[in-house]
């Protein structure tokens, strides 16, 4: 004991206590913060895992209007206003006989002139050229740039005229957006909505407003976007007698919606299959509620893919494509009258319609329109 108290030792300790005192006091100036061993790692590590998203997150593209290059302005295209303004829903423009004649095209499908669409050997391919077609045709929606911030959902739609028909309509430059596609036996609705604001905060990783989701996305769909009255239809005004998306029509709704990314589960804990799948599972109930369908309203993922690539004139990725055929069946004759004298019937319209999302259909819908007088007897006009 004695020789553990000695003054040299007493001084050393003294000393030691001074050092560790004012590595505890805090100064004004230079303030210092003592954390626990575990709780210094913790911070340390949420820094870190918080840098990695941003980084890792960077390499997939947000789908925003300002992200989305060249191809918003492009001159091309249905969003660049084919349709004029007070008009009603314009007939889609058929493609039978024109550039969708194609050697290579006519070697897949081997005979135009029919009734209903056949299968198809080589999927890839075949979208390769229906891709090449609808952009020498402009039968694209393109998003637009100029419809960014709150209203920046577009939205168009086409009829079918009752005669022999090719056409194909499209949407492109998904790569991360959504777009909700009402399919039916005389028409289409189509739309794109962006990923940012809708989905998502721009340049956030964080979820957006609830009221800015319905806001921007679903009611957009249901009214038209006010900012593009030119050309944005809401479904609701397609859904009365005669409109093609009347229940009598069989519309079947398709959201088409990215699938969750191994980056997305890796440093943002997603375990769901799809990167929106609450959202998109409240939207498909909504519009179900509200569009009357033989059909669950289908719910399509597909690959998220670059900027560029979704906007590829002759690509299959990043898209979605319909594709129609219709044609007349036998015409039916007889000796029928009325108060205007004897008729016969017109041809009957027989058809089918379907889905491609990137290179695979997805739903495929045959259809056929009821006979109706309407050939006089030129002897009795």
């Amino acid at each position: 004991m004695h020789t553990l108290l000695n003054p040299f030792n007493i001084l050393v300790i003294l000393a030691i206590f001074k050092i560790f005192a004012s590595c505890l006091t805090h100064h004004a100036d230079n303030p210092i913060t003592i954390l626990p061993y575990n709780e210094l790692r913790s911070t340390d590590s949420s820094l870190e895992s918080r840098t990695s998203k941003v980084q890792a997150l960077g390499a997939e593209e947000e789908c925003a209007p300002g992200n989305c290059g060249a191809a918003c302005a492009e001159n091309s295209g249905i969003a660049a206003g084919n349709i004029t303004s007070g008009s009603t829903v314009p007939f889609a423009r058929n493609l039978s006989g024109g550039p969708i004649h194609t050697n290579s095209l006519q070697d897949i499908r081997n005979n135009l002139q029919k009734r209903y669409l056949d299968p198809v050997p080589d999927t890839r391919e075949y979208v390769h050229i229906l891709s090449s077609i609808i952009s020498h045709e402009e039968q694209w929606l393109l998003p637009s740039s100029r419809l960014h911030g709150v209203h920046g959902t577009t939205t168009t739609s086409f009829q079918y005229p009752l005669d022999e028909f090719s056409t194909l309509l499209g949407v492109k430059g998904l790569y991360g957006c959504t777009s909700v596609i009402v399919a039916s036996n005389t028409g289409v609705f189509i739309s794109h909505i962006w990923e940012s604001p809708t989905f998502k905060n721009k340049g956030d990783l964080s979820q957006s407003d609830e009221e800015v989701f319905w806001r921007t996305g679903y009611n957009i769909l249901r009214d038209g976007n006010p900012t593009d009255r030119e050309r944005s239809i809401g479904f609701t005004s397609l859904m009365g007698p005669g409109g093609i998306l009347n229940t009598t029509q069989r519309p079947v709704v398709f959201i088409i919606t990215p699938f969750a990314s191994q980056i997305q589960r890796q440093y943002l804990g997603i375990t769901t299959r799809l990167r929106y799948e609450l959202r998109v599972n409240k939207l498909a109930l909504a519009l179900r509620k509200r569009i009357r369908s033989p059909e669950r309203a289908q719910i399509i993922g597909y690959s998220r893919t670059h900027q560029h690539t979704a906007h590829d004139r002759e690509g299959y990725l990043g898209r979605a494509i319909v594709e129609v055929e219709q044609g007349s069946a036998e015409p039916r004759r007889g000796n029928d009258s009325d108060d205007e004298g004897p008729f016969t019937y017109d041809r009957t319209i027989e058809g089918s319609w379907r889905l491609w999302v990137e290179d695979r259909v997805v739903f495929e819908q045959r259809y056929s329109h009821p006979l109706v007088p309407s050939l006089r007897n030129i002897s009795n006009p």
